[in-house]
């Protein structure tokens, strides 16, 4: 398997079709390790799953596979749901044409009726799927559990207006900061960057819940979005679960 790997948005969950005729190859994915039943959900088995277009299936010429690796091997898991893999034709297209393969988060369960274990990818829709950036080399990335307002945007519209004007997905990077202006002028909180660049913070308040989450030394990565708001381009997180 060659190419540049791309990580899609995870705001969505999403079933597998056929784990049930992949056992096997589920089986050896999870080999020894612990994994939870259907039901908790906060428990499943991380993994990566990769996304690939299979236009010479005899079925479905729609057909997307689910593969996940086992010692850099590249195993069957699954496909997803026929009226889904239809609506993801376009966005996987794209991304093969210009050699990037798609990957997303993924969580493995034992099958509570006991007939193996159920997939359920953690993968926006495909429209809010691709970002506009790359994630940074060896960055944490956050799950994506939580909605979080930047402010201060209508200072960074420059910066919020690079790519060429795009509006949608993008990875965020986050660094302490303080608040710049207003009643908490001063007081430490994150501060959001895309690119290197400085595009708001977060309120003192939250920077107190989610300023725990910043490692130093590593670069920390969360899933955002740019979109039109009512005066400027403004920028929403997407955050792990604090409290």
């Amino acid at each position: 398997m060659t190419g540049v790997s791309e990580r899609l948005f995870s705001q969505g969950r999403q079933g597998v079709a056929g784990e049930y005729y992949r056992a096997k190859d589920l089986a050896r994915v999870v080999g020894r390790r612990r994994v939870a039943s259907v039901g908790d959900w906060e428990s499943g088995l991380r993994e990566t799953a990769l996304l690939e277009r299979e236009p010479s299936n005899k079925h479905d010429r729609n057909a997307v596979r689910v593969r996940m690796a086992v010692d850099h091997q590249w195993l069957t898991v699954g496909y997803l749901p026929r009226e889904v893999a239809v609506k993801w034709q376009p966005t996987l297209r794209g991304l093969e044409s210009r050699g990037v393969l798609a990957t997303c988060l993924a969580f493995i369960y034992k099958d509570g009726r006991g007939n193996g274990h159920q997939v359920v990818l953690c993968l926006s829709d495909p429209e809010a799927a691709v970002p506009g950036n790359g994630v940074p080399d060896g960055a944490i990335v956050l799950d994506a559990e939580r909605e979080c307002a930047v402010t201060g945007e209508q200072q960074y519209q420059d910066a919020l207006s690079e790519r060429g004007g795009w509006i949608g997905p993008v990875w965020v990077t986050l660094h302490p900061g303080t608040v710049p202006s207003g009643k908490q002028s001063g007081a430490p909180t994150v501060e959001a960057r895309i690119d290197g660049k400085t595009v708001g913070t977060l309120t003192a308040a939250q920077g107190a819940r989610y300023g725990t989450l910043l490692n130093k030394g590593a670069v920390v990565a969360c899933e955002a979005e740019i979109f039109e708001g009512a005066r400027c381009r403004e920028v929403r997180l997407f955050l792990p679960k604090v409290d």
